[in-house]
């Protein structure tokens, strides 16, 4: 992808000068592929926050040229919590959320995606927006500060936004979003609650945690920390005994305590607990229904997302992995459930 790659873009801009975007532009009133309800007007513009739009659709190739940047200047102007936000809206009308999804961890996108399930295709429509990929920036007055601005790269696209006025932050996620504890024998799985920042981990009344390491997965950047000292994930030990508070500390400097609860239960308990099943597996792995609506989550054993899907049902597919140990998260709003799966 070079200048050629832009020049094209840029042709096929010129072609479609005919087609005008509206303006005024319309209230947003959508639901994106996780299930937020978004506002336009009553949710960003009047808390004074500026929303940089893409219109895309999955196949189109400038689209996904273009996400990989555009996410880039989304985490140049603090991923949301600053004074601009950035959406992506797919304009196809028969796109759905896990298409979408999928869209977004292949192609980079952090920022904030719809799918014509929530209302994205709609709202292409009513904005008149002629072809994809295509950008506007709102501004909180509800002008149209920027209707679909050329850039080749990401530094050209901050160039535009710092000059009409936004300022560059940095990012300020403090969650933890898998947490497994670790002794010389044994391995426990623990249960986030993100609302009330407690990591809850039943052990065997038996279990020895006193010399312990945490395997975690935490927002991007972020550090976390015990007493000031630097938790390295899998190396660091501690004394779980009786639990413990971590302070995550997000690249902008804001921290928030997570606490670690520790619950003994009977050995029996423990072991008899099996929700995910069978485990190991060789391809198709029970989950609890009460996930059904959720989402779930597969990182490989260094911790990389290597699968994102919507729970349809109480069954997961894993026979496109490659056998090895893996880790998976189950979401449904607020609650979050962790195993360790062994793929054969």
């Amino acid at each position: 992808m070079g200048r050629s790659f832009f020049v094209l873009f840029l042709l096929l801009s010129f072609y479609s000068l005919k087609a005008q975007i509206t303006t005024p532009p319309p209230n947003m009133k959508i639901t994106d592929i996780y299930g937020n309800y978004h506002n336009l007007y009553t949710d960003m513009l009047s808390e004074g926050k500026y929303v940089f739009v893409d219109f895309f659709t999955n196949t189109c190739t400038f689209c996904q040229y273009y996400a990989p940047i555009v996410d880039s200047v989304y985490r140049f102007f603090g991923c949301g919590c600053n004074n601009i936000d950035f959406w992506a809206l797919n304009k196809y009308s028969g796109s759905d959320n896990q298409s979408v999804m999928d869209f977004a961890i292949r192609y980079g996108i952090s920022f904030t995606p719809f799918s014509a399930d929530g209302g994205s295709a709609y709202v292409s429509d009513i904005y008149n927006v002629p072809y994809t990929p295509y950008f506007i920036l709102i501004a909180p007055d509800t002008s149209l500060a920027m209707d679909n601005p050329q850039f080749e790269n990401a530094q050209e696209l901050i160039d535009t936004l710092l000059a009409i006025g936004l300022t560059p932050s940095e990012c300020t996620g403090t969650n933890f979003y898998y947490f497994e504890l670790r002794t010389a024998t044994d391995t426990f799985l623990a249960n986030i609650n993100t609302s009330e920042k407690h990591i809850i981990i039943q052990v065997t009344d038996t279990s020895d945690i006193s010399q312990a390491k945490g395997f975690f997965i935490v927002s991007s950047n972020a550090e976390v920390f015990i007493d000031g000292q630097l938790q390295i994930s899998d190396s660091t030990i501690n004394d779980f005994s009786n639990g413990l508070i971590y302070t995550v500390q997000a690249q902008a400097g804001n921290q928030e305590q997570w606490q670690v609860i520790i619950q003994r239960v009977p050995t029996y308990v423990h072991r008899g607990n099996r929700i995910v099943y069978p485990n190991p597996t060789q391809a198709i792995l029970n989950i609890p229904s009460e996930f059904i609506g959720g989402y779930y989550r597969i990182y490989n054993s260094e911790g990389r997302l290597l699968l994102m899907r919507h729970i349809k049902k109480s069954q997961i597919d894993l026979f496109n992995l490659q056998p090895g140990i893996y880790y998976l998260m189950l979401e449904k709003g607020t609650y979050i459930k962790n195993y360790k799966i062994m793929k054969h």
